[in-house]
């Protein structure tokens, strides 16, 4: 059987893509320790010596570590300023040109009537579609991340209303139930035997992933993310590269909490953004210790692990729960004193700062 032209070019660009992604050549400048973990109190797995090469699985450096293969299949983590890093991760204009002629990348919802934060597009949406890249189990997850169609509950009902303490209590019974794999394949992941992203979805969605909730509590934190598989590797975590990357933040359940693993996170996707949603209104709102409420989709972030004894593991968020508001529909700021019965929030794009 003869494939079609264009499924043979999609099927190269999808190899091409993950390839690219995922792995780059480096060679060792000085002799180093490779690491369990990302830390030097971490235990010591092998060494890899000056003029070796070396493959680095992921292009983030996690507190000054690459996550690398070494020449005889071991992997861990090498001191990043011990490396030559010798190609690039990102994917190229030429493949995004080309992959945009054929529409492969189209960003393109679920439902009819997905609850975009804005109707206007946005440069990524012609440029990266719904799953993102990389592996299969990275696609399912980037699916949920970028979900504007909620399974419930209906669109034109009330959104459930949830506190950080059911989601540390949901956070807890994934663990339980124990079917859900979870945490970092570049770290350890000590609550799950298997690491995630979790491919199968279907007992997080028993648990509430794709409800439609929303939350009040205070922004500890926020923060641009940089280049991720759900956006395809585009950009570079700079202020150019802002627009194509999530937005991070941080919510705790009062302003005197600073403690970001008390809190979870909620996360604004560069995909039909509004141009007001950015890091400096929220660093502002973060001073104004004004109550927020942000609306959006439950989502179990299965790439990482929580908190555990009130600290984050090296290379993961702090945060309470995988329990995530993601992606967020709305985002209000309180205009009064106290919000916490639901009245006087307003839209982040009409609050206006003391």
């Amino acid at each position: 059987m003869i494939l079609p032209i264009r499924k043979i070019i999609l099927c190269v660009l999808a190899l091409v893509a993950v390839r690219v992604c995922s792995a780059q050549s480096a060679s060792v400048r000085r002799s180093s320790n490779l690491r369990e973990s990302p830390s030097t109190k971490s235990s010591i797995l092998s060494s890899v010596n000056s003029g070796d090469n070396v493959t680095v699985t992921s292009p983030n450096v996690t507190s000054g570590y690459y996550h690398v293969r070494a020449a005889n299949g071991q992997e861990g983590w090498v001191l990043a300023k011990n490396l030559n890093v010798t190609a690039t991760t990102a994917i190229s204009a030429a493949h995004l040109t080309m992959a945009r002629q054929i529409g492969s990348d189209e960003f393109t919802p679920s439902c009819t009537s997905p609850a975009f934060p804005s109707p206007d597009p946005t440069p990524i949406d012609s440029q990266c579609g719904i799953g993102g890249v990389g592996t299969v189990q990275d696609q399912a997850q980037n699916k949920q991340k970028n979900n504007f169609c909620a399974t419930s509950p209906p669109s034109t009902g009330s959104p459930l209303p949830i506190t950080i303490q059911e989601l540390v209590d949901k956070q807890q019974k994934v663990q339980d139930e124990g079917t859900v794999n979870f945490g970092s394949r570049f770290n350890a992941h000590p609550l799950s035997p298997t690491p995630g992203p979790a491919n199968d979805r279907a007992p997080l969605v028993a648990l509430g992933e794709g409800t439609r909730v929303t939350l009040i509590g205070y922004v500890a934190d926020s923060a641009g993310e940089g280049p991720e598989t759900v956006n395809c590797g585009l950009g570079a975590k700079n202020a150019a590269g802002a627009p194509l990357h999530d937005i991070h933040i941080s919510i705790v359940d009062g302003p005197a909490i600073t403690n970001k693993c008390l809190g979870i996170v909620a996360e604004m996707i560069p995909h039909h953004r509004p141009d007001d949603w950015t890091t400096k209104i929220l660093k502002q709102v973060k001073t104004s210790n004004r109550q927020i409420r942000v609306t959006g989709n439950l989502m179990f972030d299965s790439a990482h692990t929580p908190c555990i004894g009130d600290k984050a593991l090296a290379g993961d968020p702090s945060r309470a729960s995988l329990w995530e508001v993601h992606p967020i529909y709305t985002f209000e700021v309180c205009s009064t004193v106290d919000c916490s019965s639901g009245d006087g929030f307003v839209p982040l794009d009409s609050w206006q700062p003391n």
